[in-house]
């Protein structure tokens, strides 16, 4: 269980889509999915891998894992505030270089 939890936070199913990491890389290295890279309900899919990540750090305590091997999933369990808006107080989209959308409707 352990090694297969680790293998689908880096990975993609290879025929369905929902299943897997889509967009892992841009998860990993902004901290969040951009909305202007193609992948859609980036938001939502950086909700749910932040949560994911800290069950697996969870799991990992738990187990008497390393902080070397679960420290970062620690890390990206707080991927999910890479997302508050604070001039909606609200979760939002950001593009790549980090910026919110202007034309952000909360009630979207």
């Amino acid at each position: 269980l352990w090694e297969a939890l680790k293998h689908g936070a880096k990975n993609v199913h290879p025929t369905v889509a929902a299943s897997g990491r889509t967009g892992y890389e841009a998860y990993n290295k902004y901290g969040y999915i951009p909305n202007n890279i193609g992948i859609r309900q980036n938001v939502a899919r950086t909700l749910e891998y932040a949560y994911n990540d800290w069950t697996i750090y969870a799991l990992g305590k738990a187990l008497g894992k390393s902080e070397s091997e679960i420290g970062i999933y620690g890390e990206r369990a707080m991927n999910y505030k890479n997302l508050y808006n604070p001039k909606h107080q609200l979760m939002a989209g950001r593009a790549d270089e980090g910026t919110f959308s202007d034309t952000f409707n909360p009630t979207d």
